[in-house]
């Protein structure tokens, strides 16, 4: 492959991986200026879309390690930096710092597992993969305010996405 030409990369899925992070960044521009339900909505539209990446590369067995490096750093910013500046903007307590800090943590070691370990054709996951840390922009949707409830859920999630035991979804 042309090293020099970026371009050459580039296959068709990998632009909604890019959408995707694009979307990512703009939600979490949104959460800095405070407009946090529709930063999550951007949110959820990023993952609808980082769903239909993976799915339209397999469907036309045109993955590469190329999307599959670019999905791994949509991943981060999506589940990874843009939940933690919504932690960050709407949970106040002065410990929540330290759960952000583990919880970003655990996710991109999982991430990174994944990328050394996971093939993109098996059923089952090692650890939970870290698009369940949805699970705390559903929280700031439900209205949950209490920092508890977050440093718990971080915690848990954290401890499950570097677990070892191997779990299929269907």
């Amino acid at each position: 492959m042309d090293e020099q030409n970026i371009l050459k990369y580039l296959k068709s899925e990998d632009f909604l991986t890019l959408m995707a992070a694009f979307t990512s960044i703009n939600a979490i521009f949104l959460f800095t200026d405070r407009k946090f339900a529709a930063g999550i909505t951007l949110l959820l539209i990023a993952a609808i879309i980082d769903l239909f990446d993976g799915v339209i590369a397999r469907k036309r067995n045109s993955t590469t390690d190329f999307g599959r490096n670019l999905d791994f750093l949509q991943d981060a910013i999506t589940y990874c930096a843009a939940v933690a500046v919504l932690v960050h903007m709407t949970v106040k307590a002065e410990l929540i710092s330290y759960f952000l800090v583990i919880f970003v943590s655990a996710s991109i070691i999982r991430l990174a597992r994944q990328q050394l370990i996971q093939s993109h054709h098996e059923k089952h996951y090692i650890g939970l993969p870290v698009t369940f840390n949805l699970l705390l922009p559903a929280l700031n949707l439900a209205g949950v305010t209490e920092p508890i409830v977050y440093a718990t859920a971080m915690a848990i999630l954290s401890l499950l996405m570097v677990s070892h035991k191997k779990l299929t979804f269907p």
